[in-house]
């Protein structure tokens, strides 16, 4: 016992993994987490949109590479599903967003508790998690599941006889709209009548936008997803065009229903928490 004594008093001061003084590790590491305090980043929030995102794309890739053989029903059912289900999971946490192009419309409509740090970090885990969950679907799928790359959600607008990047802006516009209106309709704002049913809706909407646009231009609305798929395929056909047009519905969608019917937030004030109540975006 004397010995452990003494050799505990002996230790260096510095780590002798890292070869970096001890001091100067707490100090960084308390940086950090007065940079993620001070920022209002919550470091589980960004797990679960990294989680969420991840599983939304491998479910829903999967969902629409298995639709080659099974039909467009099971793209768009699947995807509404695999939806609705992690924004139910990752909700209470980080509101789930699971969409670059909804964190952005919160940002600058200046709801959803949004920060540039926050929306910086969201986008992060958004389109990290969406590559990795591209990845194993790459190299999971089989050739015969695959063919066109249909999870890369590219459609007959994006190439071919049929290419016309101008209907796959304005279908892409469209339907992100219409998804980033809902949101804000049944997640956002508290005068909405059912929000413990909104990611039901979210999920319907994008389900809804798929069996609508599916065929012409894979149905993304979703830039994360677009991104990573096209990455493992390295096919970026259309891509800018696909990315502008999604950011650009979701705002106009988002800033469309503010300025039209306003956003009525839920105060529950200081002695009411919202216990019985999720927090959706």
């Amino acid at each position: 016992m004397g010995r452990v004594q003494t050799a505990m008093a002996r230790r260096p001061g510095r780590d002798e993994v890292s070869g970096k003084p001890l001091e100067e590790e707490r100090k960084w590491h308390e940086g950090v987490t007065d940079w993620f305090r001070e920022n209002e980043v919550d470091p589980k929030a960004l797990s679960a949109e990294f989680i969420g995102t991840f599983l939304f794309q491998f479910l829903g890739g999967s969902a629409a590479s298995n639709s080659v053989d099974a039909g467009l029903t099971t793209a768009a059912f699947g995807n509404g599903c695999a939806l609705a289900v992690m924004i139910y999971s990752t909700a209470r946490v980080s509101g789930g967003h699971l969409n670059p192009a909804i964190s952005t419309a919160l940002l600058l409509i200046g709801e959803g508790e949004m920060t540039v740090p926050k929306w910086a970090m969201y986008l992060c885990s958004q389109f990290s998690s969406a590559l990795l969950a591209a990845t194993c679907l790459r190299w999971l799928c089989p050739d015969t599941a695959v063919v066109r790359n249909p999870f890369v959600t590219q459609g007959i607008l994006n190439d071919g006889v049929s290419r016309n990047l101008a209907g796959l802006g304005i279908f892409e516009f469209v339907m992100t709209f219409a998804l980033v209106f809902v949101v804000c309709a049944v997640a956002l704002d508290a005068k909405g009548p059912a929000r413990q049913y909104a990611p039901l809706a979210i999920g319907f909407t994008y389900a809804a936008g798929i069996y609508c646009e599916g065929p012409y231009t894979g149905g993304s609305m979703n830039p994360a997803r677009t991104v990573a798929a096209a990455i493992v395929y390295a096919d970026f056909t259309g891509m800018w065009i696909t990315l502008l047009f999604i950011f650009l519905g979701a705002v106009f969608g988002a800033f469309t229903y503010k300025a039209a019917f306003n956003v009525e937030r839920l105060d529950y004030g200081n002695e009411q928490e919202p216990s019985s109540v999720t927090q959706f975006v």
